[in-house]
């Protein structure tokens, strides 16, 4: 709060006011909003929508957490110890994670009568979980914006494999052959890339595969 009342007391708002209500408003706006910008500016964070899991604990989420620090410090040192470190985090987490959700709807089947029974069975073999998009104005945009995330994940991923120390490149799975290979290449029609997109099953599958057959990078 001294800070807030000496930049006030400092500003033009104080030694130059400006003459006329509706310009000593738009001076006061102003500089109000300098000041406060200067003293606590103004912080994002993105936040990831995800469908709801009531068997989700705080447990897990400390868990989670954690695999997610051992992660990182595996990922900087590339050692040996630290993948086994990482790997035994990954399959608690897992572990906690499958065994909460189990006993959870296992509780919900015991405790429910004829008529609950039905709706829980529905809910297991089909459950309805409306889809969490990203905000978007039309299709196109829609599969733009899908585009740049994993454009943007393989850059990431490309980045960080290049930043591990030589020797954290041996302890990488490696395959000395393939049972697929592709040996023949042609270039694809207009029409031909229409077909192909119109018969994948996902809808906004087929803006994304459009997309990408289509949009040329500038």
């Amino acid at each position: 709060m001294d800070s807030l009342r000496q930049n006030i007391s400092e500003s033009p708002l104080f030694w130059q006011p400006a003459d006329g209500v509706e310009n000593l408003v738009n001076q006061s706006r102003s500089v109000l909003l300098d000041i406060i910008d200067d003293l606590a500016p103004l912080v994002s964070r993105n936040t990831i929508l995800r469908p709801h899991a009531p068997w989700y604990t705080e447990s897990i989420h400390v868990a989670k957490r954690e695999k997610r620090r051992r992660e990182r410090i595996f990922m900087h040192s590339g050692l040996t110890v630290h993948k086994q470190y990482y790997k035994e985090q990954c399959d608690l987490y897992n572990t906690m994670l499958c065994d909460a959700e189990s006993l959870y709807h296992r509780l919900e089947i015991e405790q429910a009568d004829q008529q609950d029974l039905f709706s829980c069975c529905k809910n297991l073999t089909k459950p309805s979980v409306d889809p969490v998009l990203p905000d978007h104005s039309d299709p196109d945009d829609l599969a733009t914006c899908y585009t740049d995330f994993f454009r943007q994940k393989l850059s990431d991923l490309e980045d960080q494999f290049v930043s591990m120390p030589v020797d954290a490149h041996h302890d990488l799975p490696s395959r000395d052959t393939c049972s697929s290979t592709f040996s023949t290449f042609h270039e694809v029609s207009e029409d031909e890339a229409v077909l192909l997109s119109g018969h994948h099953p996902s809808q906004h599958a087929r803006w994304i595969l459009f997309h990408l057959l289509f949009s040329k990078d500038p």
